[in-house]
């Protein structure tokens, strides 16, 4: 027999539910539950979300999650204000009630946060220990009370947890213990440290674009990139080791993705171990566990005394000003001087380590056969400073008109620049030369687009960068392109991309395809003669070919020092080409004559279009056939 307590019991949950619906029908607003707002019915769940709006009617129930509970009052208004609560998988995870704003709890679990803040006490039985995760970023680190935190719209970022100083302004770091042990510094040089984020330098760079690349597989199509790196970043190393500069500055894929070409940088073809050199990078484990110094400029940043730091003990003088004038200041080094081969470098003596010579990017210019740059002397483009001292194929700078050519460009006079630079100084410009205050060499324009400097319309913009040959008239008149390939086959000798113009492979001029630049008006090749079958292996009999002018021309360039001439082969059969007829070997080179252009190319070898010997012999020959 039922007793008279259970059976008020259930007629009171009978009529509380008609009582419900009769409002639904009445205000509307209940229906709302599940549209919008809740997507999916979420059955007999509304206390973990609405507990304030409930009161306690005894400590069992046959109501599933409602711990024994009554609304208050049963007004709509009351029932719908209520929103958050502890166990937010319960509503936000993929396969929980539908909300709006979704997350796969499964995969945050793999990921970095996993097991963030899992040390909160939590007085509510919660569907997934996640929650607390969701806790830190959402709110306090504390569980929630029937309400969400203030800041749960708003959660944290990278930087607010993850900085030297901590930016948690709804947050007592000591709650959430396991965010203290993850301090980053990252390409940030001090004071600016606690401001991780690589914008500081770049403004495409930041935590956001390195660690969206390492994610668990899945994504919100609903979230933002920062709020799918923070809830799925993989827990595998982003890149192993970090600490490899080239595996994303000289790797082209990597740089693409993470914004860190250094297609323009003076370490470009160097090693990891040039790096620390100026960013101080020989006691970092990876690019996060200290600060890696960008220096304020190239050569104040430049660890002449290898010993990690800048300045000179005890006296605390910069290293650079006495690597370049020496105890007095009386000597002044020239650009030239130091980054070009065999020539005096730093001054000697003065507390610039052994291996100076190892450690300074070469620099060649248009030339690969040449000890000086192979460029016209700048200060001849713009007049130099009165008090100038140093003259250089570099740079030109006037302090008093900001003019100033190629390194000497500087940012105040960009615009001349067509919008770059080679230094940086916003006020004061008197001593702003390239040795003082050149920065950033990625401020330049892209030297491996010849195009720039060499089919420059803008007369300014060229006068700016040297006033460079232009390539519209004369010998390079057949060219009207704007595809810097076709440069390379005569001007690299590899035929590719250099590296950039300063690069070695860089020449004066030579390449595989000599034909198409020097005939027919410098060489008629219709007139080789017995010099026409110099090689054959590329075509018939009497069909010049490049192959014939690189049997002589064995370097492929324009240099004259790397020519065979006329005794490589004539002296005996066994020269660089097999001469067959033995009227050719001169084994005594005629008259006792120690040259044979005396008398058979007096003119040169290619005088008046052909190629060869042109001379007095050769013109005898051809009265006498004719």
């Amino acid at each position: 027999m039922i007793s008279l307590k259970r059976t008020s019991k259930y007629i009171f949950i009978i009529y509380f539910g008609i009582l419900v619906m009769s409002v639904g029908h009445v205000s509307g607003e209940i229906e709302a539950m599940a549209s919008e707002i809740h997507a999916v019915d979420p059955g007999n769940d509304c206390i973990n979300c609405h507990k304030d709006d409930f009161d306690p009617i005894e400590t069992e129930s046959s109501i599933p999650n409602t711990v024994g509970t009554v609304s208050k009052v049963i007004g709509s208004n009351n029932i719908l204000q209520g929103e958050g609560g502890e166990d937010c998988v319960l509503c936000h995870d993929m396969g929980g009630s539908g909300a709006t704003k979704h997350i796969d709890a499964s995969a945050i679990k793999q990921g970095v946060h996993g097991n963030l803040n899992n040390g909160a006490a939590n007085s509510t039985v919660l569907s997934d220990l996640v929650d607390k995760a969701c806790w830190a970023c959402h709110g306090d680190g504390t569980e929630p009370t029937g309400q969400h935190h203030t800041n749960y719209a708003t959660p944290y970022s990278c930087e607010d947890c993850h900085n030297r100083t901590d930016n948690l302004s709804f947050t007592n770091s000591t709650i959430i213990y396991n965010i203290t042990t993850r301090k980053v510094s990252e390409h940030i040089q001090p004071p600016f440290f606690d401001q991780i984020n690589s914008t500081v330098n770049d403004s495409n760079a930041n935590c956001e674009g390195c660690h969206d690349k390492s994610k668990v597989l899945y994504s919100d199509s609903g979230f933002s990139r920062a709020a799918n790196i923070s809830h799925y970043a993989s827990r595998t190393d982003l890149v192993k080791p970090s600490i490899n500069c080239s595996l994303c500055h000289k790797n082209s894929q990597n740089a693409t993705a993470y914004w860190a070409n250094t297609i323009r940088h003076p370490a470009r073809s160097q090693e990891d171990s040039f790096c620390d050199n100026c960013h101080n990078t020989s006691n970092a484990s990876d690019l996060h566990s200290k600060e890696i110094v960008k220096p304020n400029n190239i050569h104040y940043g430049f660890d002449w005394q290898n010993d990690d730091h800048n300045d000179i003990n005890p006296i605390g003088t910069n290293e650079a000003c006495m690597s370049c004038h020496g105890t007095h200041y009386t000597v002044y080094r020239l650009c030239e001087d130091c980054h070009i081969e065999n020539r005096s470098g730093p001054v000697a003596g003065y507390y610039t380590r052994s291996d100076i010579n190892d450690t300074l990017p070469r620099v060649y210019a248009h030339t690969n056969f040449s000890s000086t740059v192979n460029v016209p002397n700048q200060s001849t483009v713009y007049s130099p400073s009165q008090s100038a001292k140093t003259f250089s194929s570099c740079y030109a700078f006037n302090n008093v008109t900001l003019e100033g050519t190629c390194h000497g460009n500087s940012y105040k006079n960009l615009s001349a620049g067509g919008g770059f630079y080679a230094f940086k100084r916003i006020s004061n410009d008197v001593r702003s030369t390239p040795y003082h205050f050149t920065q950033t060499i990625d401020r330049l324009p892209d030297t491996t687009n010849c195009v720039f400097c060499h089919i420059q319309t803008d007369a300014v913009i060229r006068k700016a960068w040297g006033n460079a040959t232009q390539i519209t008239s004369g010998k390079h008149s057949w060219y009207t392109g704007s595809n810097n390939s076709n440069c390379w086959s005569c001007h690299v000798n590899t035929g590719t991309a250099p590296m950039d113009f300063h690069s070695d492979s860089v020449t004066a001029g030579g390449g595989s395809d000599c034909i198409s630049c020097h005939s027919p008006n410098d060489v008629n090749t219709t007139r080789f003669a017995r010099h026409a079958n110099l090689n054959t292996s590329d075509g018939g009999p009497d069909n010049v070919t490049n192959s014939d002018c690189w049997t002589c021309h064995y370097q492929k360039d324009m240099d004259r020092n790397h020519v065979y001439l006329c005794d490589s082969c004539h002296e005996n059969s066994s020269g660089i080409v097999y001469v067959t007829d033995p009227a050719l070997i001169k084994t005594d080179f005629m008259h006792g004559m120690t040259s044979c252009k005396t008398c058979h190319a007096p003119n040169g070898y290619h005088g008046k279009g052909t190629v060869g010997p042109l001379g007095v012999v050769e013109n005898i020959l051809k009265k006498i056939q004719q």
